[in-house]
């Protein structure tokens, strides 16, 4: 089903219809009882020491731990950082690693699309 669902969620982003639903959160159009969400959040991770973490989240309503996210990064991300973002309840989880001391801008806006089932 996962595999479905995330096939389903590339679709429809490469579709490129979306609508506007409120400040935080783009559906894209989608048939059945799914729909394909955008959720963004501005983060503010700071400095980093060379392999150390940090983890911060955004709110994003309908999403439930072990969803197929599609993650979206910011430009301005700085090198050498690595990460992933994972579907929390009712939030995103953005993990980024430092491969060497880096600061990371603040206030930079990471996204991501997740297949929601209503």
């Amino acid at each position: 089903m996962k595999h479905a669902a995330l096939a389903f969620l590339l679709a429809v982003l490469l579709s490129g219809q979306t609508r506007v639903h409120g400040p935080t959160q783009v559906r894209y159009l989608a048939s059945g009882n799914g729909a394909v969400s955008w959720y963004y959040g501005s983060l503010s991770f700071g400095t980093l020491a060379a392999g150390q973490c940090a983890e911060l989240s955004f709110p994003a309503q309908g999403v439930s731990p072990g969803l197929a996210l599609a993650a979206g990064w910011p430009p301005g991300l700085p090198q050498p950082v690595s990460g992933i973002m994972y579907a929390g309840a009712d939030a995103v989880v953005v993990r980024i690693c430092a491969l060497q001391n880096v600061t990371v801008p603040p206030g930079l806006t990471y996204s991501a699309a997740a297949l929601v089932w209503r």
